[in-house]
């Protein structure tokens, strides 16, 4: 069997859909918080040499499983050999070729498995890399702990039809109420509260010296979707909402992650 007749046929897909998750993008400490997403392909699950094999035994070949997994096992054993002569394959798929990593001092400097390893690259084919490009991503928000902002509001200033801006409006004293998803504000433990990054912060955008920041303890309901607290002596001014935790699904986590809400809010 030629391995490269496994490609006289397109390859197909059952649905021509790719499950993709997006995550939001978690910045360096002392870095601004950034609207930019990554993704990633959602892995449905792995598959082992022998469910390829039912596979393909599915799709009415002419032999058996057993002499599918016997020649795929000497075909693997084949391109072993050639790659480990220091030779490409072209495997159909793709091409596969020995490769060296890491740094050398000199070039008299020897191999240094610390630091050096010899392991194999491969680049998609033709065929291979057209079929990923045409297939029709489904994107879908990814699980996420990190801290995101609903709504934000003081209590103590009413919103009526009348006055829409009062939505917008905090004051010196009052009762702010935010409302979202894993904000709860949280630090490592025995951690110096004092010089922890982590709080709630009213960061006054036109002077930072006039922002202030809420730790834990000066929150008086502090959870995963809800906190509550009176509002610190501000001055006048515009005003936006930061969080900044280390909080994570089971313990408190090494970086600290943040979120600023993206409305502004003026200080009377």
């Amino acid at each position: 069997m030629n391995i490269n007749t496994l490609n006289n046929e397109p390859i197909t897909s059952k649905t021509g859909n790719l499950a993709i998750a997006l995550y939001p993008a978690i910045p360096s400490v002392g870095k601004k918080q950034s609207n930019a997403y990554f993704a990633r392909v959602i892995n449905r699950s792995r598959l082992q040499m022998d469910d390829i094999a039912n596979d393909i035994v599915a799709s009415g070949i002419n032999m058996s499983k057993e002499d599918i997994l016997k020649t795929w096992k000497v075909i693997d054993n084949a391109v072993t050999c050639r790659l480990a002569e220091g030779i490409s394959v072209d495997i159909g798929l793709g091409t596969l070729r020995p490769a060296v990593f890491g740094t050398f001092e000199s070039a008299t400097s020897t191999f240094d498995r610390n630091k050096n390893r010899i392991s194999v690259q491969y680049r998609p084919g033709k065929q291979l890399a057209e079929t990923m490009e045409n297939l029709t991503p489904v994107i879908s928000l990814g699980n996420r702990i990190v801290p995101e902002i609903i709504s934000v509001q003081d209590k103590t200033i009413p919103v009526t039809p009348d006055e829409p801006e009062a939505k917008y409006t905090l004051r010196s004293g009052g009762f702010f109420s935010i409302s979202g998803k894993n904000i709860l504000i949280a630090e490592q433990e025995n951690a110096d509260m004092e010089e922890s990054p982590v709080g709630l912060y009213f960061d006054n955008t036109e002077d930072s010296s006039k922002s202030k920041c809420l730790k834990p303890h000066q929150i008086y309901h502090n959870s995963s979707t809800l906190l509550e607290g009176i509002i610190p002596e501000l001055e006048s001014g515009t005003y936006k909402i930061r969080i900044a935790t280390r909080l994570t699904a089971k313990s408190p986590r090494k970086n600290v992650l943040e979120h600023t809400f993206d409305k502004e809010f003026k200080v009377l």
